[in-house]
């Protein structure tokens, strides 16, 4: 019964923090439209904000791709959840990189419903030296992947030693 609880109590982290981050997101999207491709420096040309509407992926690539990117979001929360539920119940496991991940990944299907793109917005560089510009589900997910390389190649938390709790010797 005790261990039911915990997986509970765990599932509910998961899905509050990926909801805060769904919120944190969408609100400063929202933010970011109401610019109407009028770019707000914030630190001189090195960050401003600049509303870009990515109907590709990554870094804008795959720009033709729309449709068969919403469905590679749609497995790839799937993949999110199995891997939860598989190894990231574990007692002191990092399963805040889960949350991030999934809050990030739900964004940007939120966005791509609605808009039929991404809205990206955080412009990073100088002069013509531009990183692609991005978003905070972007963020979040990086974070997220970030922590879970992190823990994987940490000794005590390592993917490939944890078969999972369901896992029978």
């Amino acid at each position: 019964m005790r261990e039911k609880e915990g997986m509970k109590r765990r599932h509910l982290r998961l899905l509050g923090l990926a909801l805060i981050v769904l919120l944190i997101d969408q609100v400063t999207k929202r933010f970011a439209l109401s610019l109407a491709n009028r770019p707000f420096e914030i630190i001189g040309e090195f960050f401003s904000l600049s509303l870009v509407m990515n109907r590709g992926g990554i870094f804008g690539l795959f720009q033709s791709f729309g449709p068969f990117l919403l469905f590679g979001s749609l497995a790839a929360i799937l993949l999110i959840l199995f891997l939860f539920r598989r190894i990231g119940q574990e007692e002191g496991y990092p399963g805040f990189a889960f949350g991030l991940i999934l809050g990030g990944a739900l964004g940007n299907i939120v966005d791509r419903l609605f808009y039929g793109a991404v809205v990206d917005f955080l412009d990073f560089g100088i002069g013509t030296l531009r990183w692609p510009t991005f978003n905070l589900a972007d963020t979040a997910i990086t974070v997220g992947v970030g922590l879970l390389l992190f823990f994987n190649f940490s000794s005590h938390y390592s993917l490939k030693d944890n078969p999972g709790p369901h896992h029978k010797p």
